[in-house]
């Protein structure tokens, strides 16, 4: 493992950055639920905040994370994915795990590098993309995935996966998951 860090010219830390902590944290979960896919998928997402953190030179790693913000991220991300059609507002989602609006959001974005919004927004387009896969169209699949207007819900759509969702079932399967997992 050194000399693979070594020749792809990481650096190492003696403390995690906050993204590796909360993949770190994340990854703790899965592994005592013992859900295979959810370890796997966090696997994956520390070898990516590895790689991104690497090449930012901006990249802070020299403190270490709170553990309650850590929790409180972790708790309103689960909810998240639990229920990303819910039309909760940033404030409720803080209130629900303690925390002010702002700093639920500057937590967001310093563990996972996104704004709460923007997790919702992915979470919506990836059951969106489940729904298309299941044959529904693309109306019903913007309104069962959250969204409540079809021209946001297409913009979002294309600039997420790069590709219109009325065009969805013309990709490859491969190709598909290599878009979600992108995303």
């Amino acid at each position: 493992f050194a000399h693979a860090w070594a020749r792809a010219g990481w650096q190492a830390r003696r403390r995690p950055t906050p993204r590796l902590a909360m993949v770190q944290r994340r990854l703790a979960i899965a592994i005592d639920a013992a859900d295979d896919f959810a370890v796997e998928r966090w696997s994956l997402g520390a070898v990516m905040a590895l790689a991104a953190e690497s090449q930012d030179a901006r990249a802070r790693g020299a403190y270490a994370p709170r553990a309650a913000d850590i929790d409180a991220v972790v708790a309103c991300c689960r909810a998240i994915e639990q229920d990303p059609t819910s039309r909760q507002l940033v404030a409720e989602r803080a209130r629900a795990v303690g925390l002010t609006s702002t700093r639920l959001t500057h937590q967001f974005r310093r563990y996972l590098g996104v704004s709460p919004h923007q997790y919702v927004l992915g979470w919506r387009l990836a059951a969106a993309t489940t729904l298309l896969d299941q044959g529904c169209s693309v109306s019903e699949s913007c309104w069962r995935s959250g969204f409540d207007n079809l021209s946001h819900f297409c913009r979002s759509f294309l600039r997420a996966l790069g590709v219109r969702p009325s065009s969805w079932r013309t990709l490859a399967l491969p190709e598909r998951r290599r878009k979600v997992q992108a995303m």
